[in-house]
């Protein structure tokens, strides 16, 4: 419940700062492929294998000057695994299924070129929401990164937008384990909002 607070002090921070001028606000859903790495494979361990993600999520994008904006937003993510036991001879493994559960804050710059198109990154605050749950996952809270290129159309005050985008997480992970691993993710997202 403490995550939901910080994450909503946040994004009203973040809103607040930049409310004097042009800015969108959108609902956006995406889907993704996943992967959870970790920089040595460990030998004796479960093998986590990725079965894809969805998202949802608000975004917010306030225009600073010229082509950049500031971009933030609160986004709800599942990411999916099928989890291998570790390996014994003449023993029968059971794959099952485990989810991660992240709500995330980006903290991006984005650049319109052209008419049509933009590129966005920058640092995104992870919060685990369902660690508690899973035990065979290493927590995923903490600060990690992405960036994307994508295209819009606006049409009087409506915008509707596609962004194919690449995540890691918990690059900076706030319970960082010998090993830590991080999901990495590469997807699309697709956005309709309304300019104010």
């Amino acid at each position: 419940m403490k995550n939901i607070y910080i994450v909503l002090i946040l994004l009203t921070f973040s809103l607040r700062s930049f409310a004097q001028s042009s800015h969108r606000l959108s609902i956006s859903y995406g889907f993704a492929a996943n992967e959870l790495a970790r920089k040595n494979d460990l030998e004796g361990t479960e093998s986590h294998f990725g079965k894809g993600a969805g998202m949802i999520g608000l975004r917010y994008i306030k225009t600073l000057k010229n082509n950049f904006a500031f971009e933030t937003g609160l986004e709800y993510s599942r990411y999916k695994f099928s989890v291998s036991p570790v390996f014994h001879p003449n023993v029968v493994r059971t794959f099952r299924r485990e989810n991660i559960e992240l709500l995330s804050v980006p903290i991006y710059a984005n650049y319109t070129f052209g008419k049509y198109f933009f590129v966005n990154g920058g640092i995104i605050a992870d919060f685990h929401i369902n660690k508690k749950e899973k035990k065979s996952f290493d927590g995923q809270s903490g600060l990690g990164a992405g960036l994307g290129i994508g295209a819009k159309y606006d049409f009087n005050r409506i915008t509707i937008s596609i962004n194919p985008y690449f995540q890691k997480h918990a690059i900076f992970a706030l319970d960082k384990e010998p090993h830590q691993e991080r999901i990495i993710e590469a997807g699309i997202r697709f956005g309709v909002g309304y300019r104010f």
